[in-house]
């Protein structure tokens, strides 16, 4: 598992969830629900946008890693082809007629040549190569692929390089030739690539620093969301009050019951609607992320959950642990995990349950170890 899965991204985020209390909000012409509707659109597209950058920036860092080795084995690959075109480019303007040594013979004229190379093909069989003469200052070599019972004739100088042989024996020195003749062609490439290398590596560096440009925008966003969030809930607390005022006076008045201010179950019904609905909108964000067919469930005592969490609300963080696989964590049962969200931490985490429900959280990089209370 890691978390540096690809992110899917989406061009319009368009789907608002309403809690109970903001559907009565939006009944009663709150202007704060409109503005609640928009900002809930921006902030989901900020996120988004923020959740492709970090997803970008982990390619390049994956990228940085592997550019040194590759840029090192191209160096090296130069180096080689310098050396053996150096000698291919001395030996055959030293040498005007065709040369070359096959079984301890030595031939002047191609098409013997290659009769001679299918002739040590016929008593050669051996899947390892076996050399079998020299040509131009380089060792040659043959091998049988049973695979694809083909014999391969080896050119071994500071490189090594490998030619199929054919049916034809004047095209199996062509061939040889044309091989060894492209050794400048191949070390001009090999050049071209590491300049690739070093301008590809350099504009890496300098893309995996660059920070996410729309970061102040969306805290300011999100500041302002759980303003509005909070003003609605207390509009909406007030609200229930006055009318269970004015429900227990109408019985006081017509049964002449005792009269009576408590409004813990309507408030605590509206609570419970409100997270249910919280809930329901942090998993449709994070199903932007992880897809429509992605698996999103609860943490279970017992099991340990790795990753980053992508999406987050009051009450609910959701971690993604796989391609499409996310963890519903409560963070009212793991104060410290909100704690730890809270200042901007919820990157490369592992959140581990024992078999009581206890969890303990872990950072890869801080390497520090938080216990919350009991699920």
């Amino acid at each position: 598992m890691t978390a540096k899965s690809p992110v899917r991204s989406c061009e319009d985020i368009d789907e608002t969830v309403l809690s109970y209390a903001e559907i009565k909000a939006l009944c009663a012409g709150n202007p704060l629900i409109r503005e609640k509707m928009q900002l809930d659109i921006e902030v989901s597209k900020l996120k988004l946008a923020r959740a492709n950058h970090q997803s970008e920036i982990y390619r390049l860092q994956d990228t940085l890693r592997e550019l040194p080795q590759l840029v090192k084995r191209t160096q090296a690959m130069i180096e080689t082809l310098e050396q053996d075109s150096k000698k291919y480019t001395k030996n055959s303007t030293e040498t005007a007629h065709f040369d070359i040594l096959i079984a301890g013979k030595r031939y002047d004229k191609p098409e013997d040549a290659g009769k001679a190379i299918f002739a040590a093909c016929d008593s050669h069989a051996n899947i390892t190569p076996s050399q079998i003469g020299e040509y131009q200052g380089f060792k040659l070599a043959l091998s049988f692929q049973p695979t694809t019972k083909e014999f391969l004739l080896h050119i071994n100088g500071a490189g090594h390089y490998t030619v199929s042989l054919g049916d034809n024996a004047l095209g199996n020195i062509a061939r040889l030739k044309n091989a060894l003749g492209k050794l400048p062609e191949r070390l001009e490439n090999s050049k071209q690539k590491l300049e690739g290398l070093i301008r590809q590596t350099k504009i890496a560096k300098e893309e995996v620093i660059k920070p996410f440009t729309q970061e102040e925008p969306l805290n300011e966003k999100i500041k302002r969301l759980q303003e509005i969030d909070v003003s609605l809930n207390l509009d909406t607390a007030k609200t229930s009050t006055q009318k269970t005022q004015d429900k227990d006076s109408t019985i006081e008045e017509s049964e002449g019951a005792m009269p009576t201010t408590s409004v813990e179950p309507i408030v605590e019904e509206e609570t419970t609607a409100q997270k249910d609905n919280e809930k329901q909108a942090a998993l449709d964000r994070a199903r932007l992320l992880l897809g429509e067919n992605c698996s999103i469930v609860p943490s279970e005592p017992g099991r340990s959950y790795s990753g980053n969490i992508i999406e987050t609300s009051e009450n609910y963080a959701i971690q993604k642990t796989g391609y499409s696989l996310g963890i519903i964590h409560d963070l009212q049962e793991t104060p410290n995990l909100k704690a730890k969200l809270f200042v901007g931490n919820g990157k490369d985490l592992e959140i581990i349950y024992d078999e009581q429900g206890k969890c303990q959280v872990k950072n890869e990089h801080e390497r520090e170890h938080v216990l919350s209370r009991g699920r």
